[in-house]
Order: C-alpha cells, then sequence, then structure tokens
C-alpha cells in the first residue's frame, strides 16, 4: 500500500495541475524538491548548496536539516559556512544539523568557531554540546571537561554559562569517558536545570565517584533532581563506589514516601537490585499508592525481590480481582518463576471469561507456562473475538505439541480471512511447520494474492516459509524451485523486494531491491511542503485528542511545521481510525507510554516505513515520539515520554508535543483501551 494513499486522500487537496502551487509560491516548488531528496536520503549538492544560501529562512531551513538528516558528508562545508552567516536565524539549525552528519572531521572548525565571541548565535552555542557529544571526538570530550570544571579560558563565560546546562546532559553520550568528575560540583548549583542535569549525567553513566554525591542531593528541593538520584543509586553503582548498604538502602526507603510518583518508581526500580527482603513491607505499601504506575511498579519490584514476605505480597495482587489487570498480569508473570503450578491454575479460569482481555491473559500466562487446558485453549480459536483467536492460534502448539497439527489445520481455513493480521497470523502457523510439497502450491497463491494486495506484512512469514523449504532441501524444495524461484517474477512494490533478506537464491532472480522507497509523488512532495510548511501554525500544529477508556483524555499538538511527513502519515491514520479501540500495548513507569500497534504489539499492517526526521524539540516535558528499530524503520507505532529523557533527543523524531490532560495521561496502564483517537 503505498503511504499516499492511506495519508493524502483526506488531508490535502492538490489542485487539477501539478504546477498549480508552485505557481501560486515559487518556494512550493523547492520545498518539494528538498523534502523528495530527504524522503529518499539522496543529497543533491545543486539542490541543496542553492537552498542553503536562500534568503528565505523557511528554504534555508528545511535544506539545513535535511542535508543533515541524509548524512552525506559532502554537507558539511556548506553547513559550516552557515554558521559564519551575518544572518544568525540559521545557526541553531546549521550546529543541530552538523551532529546528525556524523562527520567527526569538522569537530576542530565548530570548537574554532565557539572561540570566536563574533560567531553563533546564541540558539547554536547552546546546541553546540550535543553535536559535539554526537561527533564524539577526542577534542570535544577534553572541551567538555574543561568547561564544566572551568579551567577553559578561550571562550568567554556568558557562553559557557549558556552551554553549562547542555555540556552536563550531553555528556554521557562519551560512555567511559564522560566528564563525571567535572560534573561533580554542579549537583550544588543555584539553577535547577544545571542540578537535575548534573544529576542525570551521573545517574545515567553509573560512575563511581558519582553515586556518593547522588546519595547526598536524594532530598533535593527539585523532584528531577530526585528522581535522577534516586536512579543512580543501584548496588552496582554503589559497590564499584565502595558505598556502604547501610548509606543507600534508608534513602530509598525514604524515596517511597517521596510526593513525586517519578522518584517512587525509581526508587522502587533501584531498590530491586539490592534484593534486600527487609524492604518487602514498604514496597508492598506502594501497591495502594494512588498512582497506578507506581502500584504497577511495585507490584515488579515485589516479584524481584527476595523472601516471603515479598511473594506473599505480589500473590495477593495477583489473586484480588479488584487490582488492575494489567497489574495483576505483572504479578502473575513473576510468580510464574517459581509457583506455574499456581499460575497454570489462575490461567484456566481465565480462558472462558467474559472479557477478552481475561481470555487474551490466560493464553499468555498458559503460553508462558508451557501448560494449561487444551481444550479451552483449542475452544478460543473460534472466539467471537479476532484478536483472542490470533492469540490462541498462535500459542496452541506452543502449549501442547499434540495440538501443532490441529492448529496448522485451523490456520489453513483463515488463508484467505478478510482480516489482515487474521491472515498474517495464519500464514505464520500454517508455515512454521510446513514440510511436504502440496504446502508449496498453497504457499505460492498466498503470495500472489497478497502481491496483488500490496501487503507486504503478510507476505513476509509466507516468503520465510518458502525460504526454509528451499534450503531444507528434498521435495519441497524442488517445488519451491518449480512452482516459486522459476514462475514468480519480482513484485514492482519495493518494500516486497526488500523482503528477500538473506535468500541468495532469490536475490540472484530477482537483483537488489532498491535502496529506498518512493512514497509520493513530484505535486504530492509540493502538497507536503504547501500544507505543513508553508502555513499559519494553527493549521500546521493541529490538535489531536487520545481517548483512554475510564481514564480520560490527553490533548497533544502535533508538529507538522518540524517532521511533515511523519505527522502526515499519523494524521492518515487517524483519519482512518486505524488506532480506534486499540490497546496501550506498552507502558513503563515514569518513562514512556506506547501504541500505535495492530492486535498485540506488531505495526499496523501496510504502512511503508517513514524517514527519520529528527528535529531540535526535546523530550523534556512529554512528547509525541515516533517508535523505531533502527535507523528510518518508523511506521504506525509511537510513544509519548512521562518524564524527561534527554538521551531520546536528536534520535526519535518527535512529532507532537502534549497540551493537556497530563493527569489523564499519567493514569494510563498497560492494556488500557484506546477508545478513540480524533481531531479536535
Amino acid at each position: 500500500m503505498r503511504l499516499s494513499s492511506i495519508c493524502l486522500g483526506a488531508l490535502l487537496a492538490l489542485p487539477a495541475g501539478s504546477n498549480a502551487l508552485a505557481q501560486a509560491d515559487p518556494r512550493v516548488a523547492t520545498l518539494g524538491q528538498l523534502v523528495a531528496a530527504e524522503d529518499r536520503r539522496a543529497y543533491e549538492p545543486g539542490l541543496f548548496d542553492a537552498a542553503l544560501r536562500s534568503t528565505d529562512p523557511i528554504v534555508r531551513r528545511q535544506a539545513t536539516l535535511g542535508a543533515g538528516r541524509i548524512q552525506d558528508h559532502r554537507a558539511g562545508p556548506p553547513l559550516l559556512a552557515l554558521l559564519d552567516s551575518p544572518d544568525t536565524t540559521g545557526h541553531a539549525d546549521a550546529m543541530f544539523a552538523l551532529g546528525l552528519l556524523g562527520d567527526s572531521t569538522v569537530t576542530g572548525a565548530i570548537v574554532a568557531r565557539l572561540s570566536d565571541p563574533r560567531l553563533l548565535a546564541d540558539g547554536a552555542v547552546i546546541e553546540a554540546p550535543g553535536t559535539l557529544a554526537k561527533l564524539g571526538a577526542g577534542q570535544a570530550r577534553t572541551l567538555f571537561s574543561r568547561l564544566l570544571d572551568g579551567t577553559s579560558r578561550a571562550i568567554a563565560p556568558r557562553r559557557r554559562q549558556l552551554m553549562l546546562p547542555e555540556l552536563l546532559v550531553e555528556g554521557w553520550r562519551f560512555g567511559r569517558h564522560a566528564p563525571v568528575r567535572a560534573a561533580l560540583a554542579h549537583l550544588r548549583d543555584s539553577s535547577d536545570a544545571v542540578r537535575w542535569k548534573a544529576a542525570y549525567l551521573l545517574g545515567r553513566t553509573r560512575a563511581a565517584a558519582g553515586t556518593r554525591a547522588l546519595l547526598g542531593v536524594s532530598g533535593d528541593p527539585n523532584p528531577w533532581v530526585r528522581q535522577h538520584a534516586m536512579r543512580g543509586l543501584t548496588r552496582i553503582a554503589a559497590d564499584s563506589g565502595s558505598v556502604p548498604r547501610d548509606s543507600i538502602l534508608p534513602a530509598l526507603v525514604a524515596g517511597l514516601q517521596d510526593p513525586d510518583a517519578g522518584v517512587r518508581v525509581n526508587a522502587l526500580i533501584s531498590l530491586v537490585s539490592w534484593q534486600d527482603s527487609t524492604t518487602a513491607a514498604a514496597v508492598a505499601a506502594l501497591g495502594r499508592d494512588a498512582v497506578p504506575n507506581v502500584r504497577m511498579q511495585a507490584v515488579i519490584a515485589l516479584v524481584g525481590l527476595p523472601g516471603s514476605e515479598a511473594r506473599t505480597a505480589a500473590a495477593a495482587n495477583a489473586n484480588d480481582r479488584s487490582v488492575p489487570l494489567s497489574i495483576r498480569r505483572e504479578a502473575l508473570l513473576g510468580i510464574l518463576r517459581t509457583d506455574t503450578a499456581a499460575v497454570v491454575r489462575i490461567a484456566a479460569g481465565m480462558l472462558d471469561e467474559r472479557d477478552p482481555r481475561h481470555r487474551l491473559l490466560g493464553i499468555e500466562l498458559s503460553a508462558a507456562s508451557r501448560g494449561g487446558d487444551a481444550a479451552l485453549l483449542s475452544a478460543l480459536l473460534r472466539d467471537p473475538d479476532v484478536v483472542v483467536r490470533v492469540a490462541a492460534m498462535n500459542s496452541l502448539g506452543v502449549v501442547s505439541a499434540e495440538l501443532e497439527a490441529e492448529t496448522r489445520t485451523f490456520a489453513g481455513t483463515l488463508l484467505d480471512d478478510p482480516d489482515p493480521v487474521v491472515r498474517s497470523s495464519a500464514w505464520s502457523v500454517y508455515g512454521r511447520k510446513a514440510s511436504e510439497p502440496q504446502a508449496v502450491a498453497a504457499l505460492v497463491a498466498g503470495w500472489n494474492r497478497e502481491v496483488a494486495r500490496g501487503r507486504s506484512g503478510i507476505t513476509a512469514p509466507i516468503l520465510g516459509a518458502l525460504r526454509r523449504l528451499h534450503l531444507a532441501g528434498g521435495p519441497a524444495a524442488r517445488a519451491v524451485d518449480s512452482l516459486f524461484l522459476q514462475r514468480v517474477a519480482a513484485p514492482d512494490n519495493p518494500q516486497l523486494r526488500q523482503s528477500i533478506g538473506n535468500w541468495p537464491a532469490l536475490a540472484a532472480i530477482w537483483g537488489t531491491a532498491p535502496a529506498t522507497v518512493v512514497r509520493y509523488t513530484a505535486a504530492e512532495y509540493q502538497a507536503v511542503a504547501e500544507r505543513w510548511l508553508l502555513t499559519p501554525a494553527e493549521r500546521s500544529r493541529p490538535v489531536v485528542w487520545f481517548e483512554t477508556e475510564g481514564k480520560g483524555r490527553v490533548e497533544v499538538e502535533l508538529l507538522g511545521d518540524q517532521a511533515p511527513l511523519t505527522v502526515a502519515n499519523f494524521l492518515g491514520l487517524v483519519e482512518q481510525k486505524a488506532f480506534d479501540g486499540g490497546e496501550w500495548h506498552r507502558v513503563v513507569p515514569n518513562f514512556v507510554v506506547q501504541d500505535g500497534a495492530g492486535p498485540g504489539s506488531d505495526p499496523i499492517r501496510g504502512v511503508p516505513p517513514i524517514r527519520d526526521e529528527f528535529n531540535r524539540i526535546r523530550y523534556d516535558t512529554p512528547m509525541l515520539g515516533m517508535a523505531l528499530s533502527g535507523p528510518n524503520t518508523g511506521t504506525s507505532q509511537w510513544f509519548i515520554n512521562l518524564s524527561p529523557q534527554p538521551h531520546l533527543d536528536g534520535g526519535y523524531t518527535v512529532f507532537g508535543r502534549v497540551v493537556g490532560g497530563q493527569p489523564a495521561l499519567a493514569a494510563i496502564l498497560q492494556g488500557d483501551l484506546i477508545r478513540s483517537i480524533s481531531r479536535r
């Protein structure tokens, strides 16, 4: 499925002539070309050099960010030239783009400009530490330490003061060379921003020298300082710093009573590392905390602590039907490690409950324990809920080897089901044990049907089964050769061709797949540019409502001017109601809530990968970001951070910010139902 068919129909009304937009505003043509080149990850020197010299700030900004995102080192000289421009409006973007570029040879040139008081606007000075840390050269590490400890005289005091918070928060990127000792003094700074960022650096690096210092600020008036202090008081960090247990455990237990929920969560996380059974009572008390995710983290901690008191408290949560199901799930999965029989009994009782979420948990627990009631599981293959049917089909063979044949037979009846999620799971089950030559004909027929539908997510398990059969040899391999390799032509859809993987025989026939997927026409790229880059904020930054059942509404402002293709993709899925009725499939207390998946945690089928659109927006307050499994792999999954997460900055596309409903956001638990996502 082409992305434009998902996104553009309801969002962009294209004029009849492809050049109409460009005629209305000559910038549209240039911006469309820049967005298209970035989407292809193709640096075109003529196009970018001219745009980087443009007098229009919007054109110049798009060219600057695009040059950095493409990561072609030929962009280094023109980006450095921007830092010397008397027009300082583009300095910060140029500095940020140089960090994305990843060319460490420009480090010296950046440092030289920092030392020249005539160069660089304040915004570029603030971006400089992040850029230098990403480049990672030894010269940058030395500069960080000398600026933090005050021994550098090369940079003016005011400029150093502007850089100070970012020097601290970006220092973690140097790993074992992080400026830990130089950061220690800043834990007592009068600025909240400086103190919490110093605590972040020390807590994230787990450096021996930082543990005692973090203990000293565990009662800081700023909650973000306390959060990072608690996160750094782990047993490994304390042991490396020779800080005694008797000093840290009381601070962590005190943190369990902190008024800030994030501090309580982080104290729970660190407390488990100490494996001290005497803390179980204090942890168990948070199982009744008013904040749902503190309760969740408390149960996670209980199943991780030793001793009978912790096990008893965890079991009480597992058996209490008034406890939210997601919290019971964590307790049951934890208990599974020590009392499998008890969990199998509870799972069996869930398999015929009225609520499909209970049945799903029963299936999950049965599969995790490799036990359970085979008859009840078999009955769920015909469950009225499609998600339950898919889960049962995927789990039956795991629970009982004797049921593998029955499950595969059932999967064979669903290979052309109208629901693409059902078909994908059916092909996975059908193909994983296929060995007979006659199965090859079914696999090839399924491949042809799904190629015609453009379903790359469903062709993947089919292709995987064909490859396995071919490599195994024998009659089935000969059938793959005659029915597939010799007859089936390479699909036109580049995504389908990219699923070749490591099957040399197929790659030799089809050839190498295109490195990039061109998703829009030239007119559509122009429409994206006009819609998101050349319109006032009220149009380029629409607000959407996330309605969670029983929790309320979270309001998110989308940042179309910062990430136009990502926002267009997201809004297209919203228009299709693709997220309505789904569940928050991942919630990590005090870190992120995540969704944008189909049943289970798989991305929504048929959404092509989106190019990363990294920008200067920080994950300092709750932001909407694109989930990734590698560079340029975003599709439909997204997340919202629950607390400042500087390590995500510049590595995950920010395409929205939370502007309302923070209490509802804080109350979301894994498995909660998303009633709808809609435009305001």
